[in-house]
């Protein structure tokens, strides 16, 4: 689903990098059938299992275009995505570019969706949107098929040395944290970023690591601690009530972890003064709040 929403698109100019993670199914011989039937499609397999950020980072050191856009195995893009988010990067002049979500619980029935993502404004300072997904405010999606991002800074902001906090939070190993800190990293690298005000990727509901995550709040709990993590080591403005968002969203999501406790309050107070003293001084959220987004 994912290769062939790619395929069909009217947009032409693209390569596809597909890396078989050493599966035991049948999934490389899918693969060399599309390979064999265009040769935009590039095809790799991996000796063994190297978790799913390596394989990602495997992916990225494959690919030769301008831009990224990842896609998972399940997940596929609407028609005509890549042509409408390249003429409204072209008419922005911007380089990175969100865009409004659907998503599939059925997976019985490929239209039974339903709008999730969606952020009323066609742009955004790319600090604001950096800060937005930071705190996660849930205005701008986490997950990197939301975005087409430069290759050049998708390379500079792949971080596989944010931290292991317990056997449960670990973002690397799991591959939680390192996908929206690539987001965050380009959105602070570039001046403004375009949001496509129409659902153009579709997300289905997977039982995979993510969703068994998600059921027992590790999942938040690895994405906020990557972006404290983020924002002890990178001056990001705040601002005050900012400020006690991040107090108080660290003492929800990590605060019970009591082994960790004086870790997390250190990274907390580094985050803090950087804010204060290291950063510089961006406009307030309520400048571009998302208002109830109405479909085009």
């Amino acid at each position: 689903m994912a290769i062939e929403s790619v395929l069909n698109q009217q947009f032409r100019d693209f390569e596809i990098i597909c890396s078989d993670n050493a599966s035991t199914d049948n999934t490389f011989q899918i693969l060399t059938k599309y390979k064999k039937n265009d040769n935009r499609v590039k095809v790799f397999r991996n000796s063994k299992n190297l978790g799913p950020v390596l394989n990602w980072k495997n992916c990225l050191k494959k690919a030769t275009g301008e831009y990224v856009h990842w896609l998972w195995s399940d997940d596929w893009i609407e028609p005509n995505f890549y042509i409408d988010a390249f003429r409204q990067m072209n008419c922005d002049g911007t380089k990175v570019l969100s865009t409004w979500n659907y998503r599939s619980d059925n997976l019985q029935d490929v239209n039974d969706k339903y709008l999730s993502w969606q952020f009323s404004l066609t742009n955004v300072p790319g600090s604001i949107a950096a800060r937005k997904i930071l705190l996660l405010k849930f205005e701008l999606p986490l997950s990197p098929a939301a975005y087409i991002l430069p290759r050049n800074l998708v390379n500079k902001h792949f971080y596989l040395n944010i931290p292991r906090l317990t056997k449960k939070i670990d973002p690397v190993t799991k591959g939680v944290g390192v996908d929206s800190l690539m987001i965050v990293g380009c959105c602070l690298d570039v001046e403004g970023i375009s949001i496509l005000q129409k659902p153009s990727v579709v997300f289905r509901k997977h039982n995979n690591l993510s969703t068994m995550l998600s059921k027992d709040g590790s999942l938040q709990k690895m994405y906020f601690f990557s972006h404290l993590w983020f924002l002890s080591n990178t001056p990001v403005f705040l601002g005050l009530i900012n400020t006690l968002r991040l107090i108080r969203c660290t003492h929800k999501h990590l605060g019970r972890d009591g082994a960790k406790k004086k870790y997390i309050v250190i990274l907390m107070i580094r985050a803090i003064i950087n804010s204060i003293f290291k950063s510089k001084r961006i406009d307030p959220d309520r400048k571009y709040k998302s208002k109830k987004a109405v479909m085009r």
